[in-house]
């Protein structure tokens, strides 16, 4: 059986990029007369015709949204794309969605196939602020884009507030009297991690403390094992509590002070990011700078939905700025020296 013509067959034979296609074919400005029907005429000349095809040309919607997940195994993430497919059913649409791992070649992939499938916008969750290919293409998909926590010049972005976050954390710490406040990050070419060291680090100032990297573990210098684990809390002036920026690093850390004989609150006070089960169920429960995700992915869907109407599409980029709160569990008191009556 013959293989049926591709988006990117079209291109080929007018002599544009699939995104022009694309653009075309939905009935998107930006396109030339000329060029126009250059692409009309390839469609007809090599029998691009589905009805995925044939509904888009006469309705310009394909009723899909994409959503490009950087790590799927994130329950925080998962909570973002849930969200954004409980909005999407209630308008009719289907959620396409693409584990992308941090990949810049599973991100342009991702792309391209939602391009050839002539979908009606994309939603990207994540990724690396470096990943400028992907990004350039996505400027030129023409079709709606949103960002969530990832860098978006020219589309629609949601930032998590994970500076703010991230000064709260330090904040409440301070307040409980610890002065050498450890912080345990993924790598900061993400925006989120990025964020919460500048307000791990602005908190700080404003307390009138120096930053010491001795106390940061960056998983941009170095992969985060036990042993990194270890030289950050076993050393002779360890830290007395402990902020910790992503889930898999927080099971590790409960690990190493299980192992060595430590306790959650008594020897080490703890904060961890985001609502996760393994830091509602700890004993004792664990301090969360937390946000409500889903209601996050809500949102992003209904920006993107906002974009496929007439006024939508003319409408000025936004970014939105979403609140995190501290959720105070029983994993913080005062460092030991302090409930001592020593000076901390």
């Amino acid at each position: 059986m013959a293989k049926k013509p591709t988006i990117v067959d079209v291109a080929r034979l007018a002599e544009v990029t699939p995104a022009t296609v694309s653009r075309a074919l939905n009935g998107q400005a930006g396109v030339s007369a000329a060029v126009r029907a250059r692409i009309e005429r390839a469609v007809r000349d090599i029998g691009y015709s589905t009805s995925a095809a044939a509904r888009t040309m006469r309705a310009g919607s394909t009723h899909i949204v994409s959503c490009h997940v950087s790590d799927l195994s994130n329950p925080l993430l998962t909570a973002i794309y849930l969200g954004i497919e409980r909005r999407l059913l209630r308008s009719g649409h289907t959620l396409l969605v693409h584990g992308t791992e941090y990949d810049e070649a599973l991100e342009r992939a991702a792309l391209e196939r939602d391009i050839a499938r002539s979908i009606d916008a994309i939603i990207t969750i994540g990724g690396p602020t470096d990943h400028v290919v992907y990004e350039d293409a996505l400027a030129h998909a023409g079709i709606p884009v949103v960002c969530v926590d990832r860098v978006g010049e020219v589309h629609d972005t949601i930032y998590v507030d994970h500076e703010t976050g991230g000064r709260a954390a330090v904040r409440h710490l301070l307040g409980l009297g610890h002065r050498r406040i450890g912080l345990v990050v993924p790598p900061t070419n993400l925006c989120a991690p990025a964020a919460r060291l500048r307000g791990y680090r602005a908190e700080l100032a404003a307390a009138g403390l120096p930053f010491d990297p001795a106390l940061v573990h960056d998983e941009a210098t170095g992969a985060f094992t036990a042993e990194a684990l270890g030289g950050l809390l076993d050393r002779d002036d360890p830290p007395t509590a402990l902020i910790v920026l992503a889930n898999r690093m927080l099971a590790m850390v409960l690990t190493h002070l299980r192992e060595t004989g430590r306790k959650v609150g008594r020897d080490l006070s703890l904060i961890s990011v985001g609502r996760s089960r393994l830091a509602e169920l700890y004993d004792p429960g664990i301090t969360m700078i937390d946000w409500d995700a889903a209601a996050l992915g809500e949102v992003a869907a209904e920006t993107a939905l906002s974009r496929l109407t007439p006024a939508g599409a003319e409408r000025p980029r936004r970014v939105r700025h979403f609140p995190t709160r501290l959720v105070i569990g029983q994993s913080c008191a005062a460092p030991a020296s302090r409930r001592e009556g020593a000076p901390a």
